[in-house]
């Protein structure tokens, strides 16, 4: 099948933002009402300009699905993953989850199913293309020039970890970083809990043909060139752990997910210990917000308003540059044994199109 892509293209830069104190941190949420598990009802502080929120839900397992909700927390949009696609397994016995999940300038959403493929499905429900591929994970986006670019999340060293391929399948580039990466002791031995090397968390191309990325076990965040060098990095300062590299950077954090670079040099991303969302400008933390009932926060966007939207363990948030929380989502309640039921989350406009576009 062709890929129908009234394509988004890649972003290469973001609405200028204002000024924002340093070390803002959120305030405790309000009590979550939380949500019934068809999708009824939502719970948050509202405000009415017709823009939406989509993002995918992971868990339950056997119950996957793509949702869009209002600034209510009403449902708009909602799609469940096809139980013969949940049932799927790869050749190392993974289950399939949910990744990320992006709305296209057709209106139809493409999403990750790792590790199924990549899959293209319409208002209505229906699949009108998919790749089967079991490496696309994390982050997918869609180039000007119609190719995909998507983060391999789950390679192992020596693996292509980010990969650059035609809707047919094709790969045109790809980077397995083992050059820049593969000999350095820090780096050489990580392995992750699902075998992964760098476990790439983000992606995104710019209009030079440099390619950005997030490596969750390597505690950094580089740009690529086009010939596969290391172009610039900046690395989080990290406790020792044999799953992760000990980095040595001046900003705490660890495992950082959900990238948004800003104007500037500036780098919008999540971390783990603390877990936080933290603006970074020449290696220093200009900003930052934390709550506890975020827990491990997988997706963070500045939004054209100067406002972060967040998706925490099972809670998306809007706060503005004070750390108000201006909206939320949350998630319904889950046992306390549940995986990260949150990944990929994204404002769509009241044309229905992504803000986080050219």
């Amino acid at each position: 099948m062709l890929l129908t892509l009234a394509l988004l293209g890649c972003r290469t830069e973001s609405e200028p933002s204002p000024d924002l104190p340093l070390n803002t941190v959120g305030v405790p949420a309000p009590e979550r009402e939380g949500t019934t598990p068809d999708f009824d009802l939502g719970s948050g502080l509202a405000t009415e300009d017709g823009s939406t929120t989509l993002f995918g839900m992971s868990f339950p397992l056997d119950e996957q699905r793509i949702a869009e909700v209002d600034r209510s927390g009403a449902v708009a949009w909602s799609y469940a993953i096809p139980a013969e696609l949940q049932s799927e397994l790869s050749q190392d016995g993974r289950v399939p989850v949910l990744g990320d999940v992006v709305r296209l300038d057709s209106g139809n959403t493409l999403f990750t199913l790792s590790p199924c493929g990549l899959f293209e499905v319409t208002p209505d429900g229906e699949i009108v293309w998919e790749l089967r591929d079991e490496r696309p994970s994390h982050d997918v986006d869609v180039l000007p020039n119609g190719n995909l670019l998507f983060a391999a999340t789950w390679a192992a060293k020596g693996e292509a970890q980010i990969v650059e391929i035609t809707p047919d399948g094709e790969t045109v580039w790809e980077w397995t970083g083992v050059e820049t990466f593969g000999e350095d002791p820090v780096f050489a031995g990580i392995a992750d809990e699902g075998n992964a090397w760098m476990h790439v968390t983000s992606v995104e191309r710019l209009d030079d043909d440099t390619t950005r990325a997030t490596l969750r076990n390597f505690n950094r965040v580089i740009e690529i060139a086009p010939d596969g060098t290391v172009a610039a990095r900046f690395a989080l300062r990290s406790r020792e752990n044999a799953k992760y590299a000990d980095t040595d950077g001046t900003v705490e954090g660890e495992r950082p997910h959900g990238t948004d670079w800003l104007d500037n040099g500036v780098i919008l991303t999540a971390t783990r210990r603390p877990d936080r969302v933290v603006q970074v400008l020449q290696g220093e933390a200009i900003w930052e917000y934390g709550s506890s009932d975020l827990g491990s926060i997988r997706d963070v966007d500045r939004l054209p308003n100067g406002n972060t939207l967040i998706a925490g363990h099972d809670r998306i948030v809007e706060v503005d540059h004070t750390g108000e929380i201006v909206w939320q989502w949350n998630v319904p309640e889950m046992p306390e044994d549940h995986l990260k039921p949150l990944m990929a989350v994204s404002r769509i406009a009241a044309d229905g199109l992504s803000v986080d576009r050219d």
